[in-house]
C-alpha cells in the first residue's frame, strides 16, 4: 500500500532521498492523445485536449506524474518555421528559416504569451496544475534544448557543417535560441509546475568536445534561470548518450531522463550520486514484449539503479502510441511490486 502522495514520491526521489517505493513516471505523448480517444493534431492544437488527455493516462495507469507536451516544435513553430500538421502524428517543420546572416539578424525571440502555440501549451499547464497539481507531480516540456532548436531552424545536416566551418554563427543562434528558452521556461515556471523537461534527442549525435561548446554551456544558463525560479529540470538525451553522462550532469539538471541503450547500472555509478536518474526500461519491448517480459525489465532497471534513492522508474523515451495498454500497467506494477523502499536484489 502506497503511504505517500506521488507528487511527494517524485520530489523526495528528485532529492536523492528514498520515498516510499520508487516512482513510475513514462512521459506519454502521443500514447496520450491516443488513450483518450483524439488524434495527434486535435490533442496539440487545444490546451484543454492537451490537459484532459495527459491527465487521464496519468490515471489510466495510476502515474506518479503529468507530462505536458504538445510536440517538439512550439518554439520553432512560434519563431517563424512552418510546420506540417499531419492529422494523427506529430507535426514536423517543412524547411529550415535560417540560412545567412541576414536571416540570423533578423530572428527574433517570440513572446511565450501570444506567439504560435506557446500560449496554449502555458493554458494547458495552468489546467493541468489547477486540477492535479497537489495530488500529482507535473512535468512539462519547454520544447528542444538549445543546440537541439538551433538544428530545427537551420537545418540538422546544416547545424553539424556550422560547427566546423563557421562556429560564431552557430554560437550566435545558440544565444538566441538559450533566451528563447529562458523567457518559455518561466512562463511554463509561473503556472506552477514542479519540473520543466528539455529535449536534446540530438545530443547524442556529437563528440564530447562538441556538447562542451556547443550544447552544455547553453542548457546550463537555462538550467540556471529556472532554478532561480524554484523549478527543477529533467534533460532527456536519445540515443546512446554513455559517453556524455558526466557532462549531461555538469549541466546542472535534477533528473537526466537516457534511452536504454545506456547501461543503467553504470549510469548510477557514474553519476548517480549527482543527478536523479529516470528510465530506461526498452521502449520496443514496451510496445512489442509481453507484460511479464516488461515486468521483469523494470525489475532488472530497479535493482540495479534504486538503492540508496534517486531514481524514477520510466521507459527509455515516450512509449509509442500503440503501446498496449497491459504493457504500461505492468511497467507500474513493478514499482510497486519491486520498488518497495529499503530495495533488496
Amino acid at each position: 500500500m502506497d503511504k505517500m502522495r506521488p507528487v511527494e514520491r517524485i520530489k523526495l526521489a528528485v532529492e536523492h532521498k528514498q520515498p516510499d517505493r520508487v516512482p513510475v513516471f513514462p512521459v506519454c505523448v502521443a500514447h496520450a492523445a491516443k488513450n483518450y480517444g483524439i488524434t495527434y493534431r486535435d490533442y496539440c492544437t487545444s490546451a484543454e485536449n492537451l490537459a484532459r488527455a495527459a491527465i487521464h493516462c496519468s490515471r489510466t495507469y495510476g502515474l506518479d506524474g503529468v507530462f505536458v507536451q504538445a510536440c517538439g516544435w512550439q518554439e520553432a513553430e512560434a519563431m517563424g518555421v512552418e510546420l506540417y500538421y499531419p492529422e494523427d502524428n506529430a507535426p514536423s517543420g517543412k524547411a529550415p528559416i535560417v540560412k545567412t546572416r541576414e536571416e540570423l539578424k533578423k530572428l527574433r525571440v517570440p513572446d511565450p504569451l501570444k506567439d504560435g502555440r506557446m500560449p496554449m501549451v502555458v493554458k494547458a499547464n495552468e489546467l493541468v496544475v489547477k486540477e492535479v497539481g497537489h495530488e500529482l507531480y507535473v512535468k512539462s516540456q519547454i520544447d528542444q534544448a538549445p543546440f537541439a532548436l538551433a538544428c530545427e531552424l537551420v537545418g540538422f545536416e546544416q547545424a553539424f557543417l556550422l560547427m566546423y566551418d563557421d562556429p560564431s554563427f552557430l554560437h550566435e543562434l545558440l544565444e538566441i535560441c538559450t533566451e528563447t528558452q529562458i523567457r518559455y521556461g518561466k512562463a511554463i515556471a509561473s503556472t506552477g509546475v514542479h519540473n520543466v523537461f528539455m529535449g536534446e534527442a540530438i545530443a547524442s549525435q556529437i563528440s564530447p568536445a562538441q556538447y562542451k561548446e556547443f550544447s552544455l554551456p547553453y542548457n546550463r544558463r537555462v538550467i540556471d534561470a529556472m532554478h532561480e525560479l524554484g523549478v527543477t529540470v529533467t534533460l532527456h538525451t536519445c540515443g546512446n548518450s554513455s559517453y556524455i553522462l558526466e557532462l549531461m550532469a555538469d549541466t546542472g539538471a535534477d533528473i537526466i531522463e537516457f534511452d536504454s541503450m545506456v547501461d543503467i547500472a553504470e549510469a548510477k555509478r557514474r553519476v548517480g550520486d549527482r543527478v536523479c536518474l529516470q528510465g530506461n526500461v526498452d521502449t520496443g519491448l514496451v510496445l512489442q514484449g509481453t507484460p511479464d517480459e516488461v515486468e521483469a525489465a523494470a525489475k532488472d532497471c530497479i535493482e540495479k539503479a534504486a538503492s540508496g534513492g534517486g531514481f524514477i522508474l520510466a521507459c527509455g523515451c515516450e512509449p509509442a502510441p500503440n503501446t498496449p495498454q497491459a504493457n504500461l500497467h505492468a511497467l507500474v506494477a513493478a514499482a510497486k511490486k519491486y520498488g518497495r523502499y529499503p530495495i533488496t536484489q
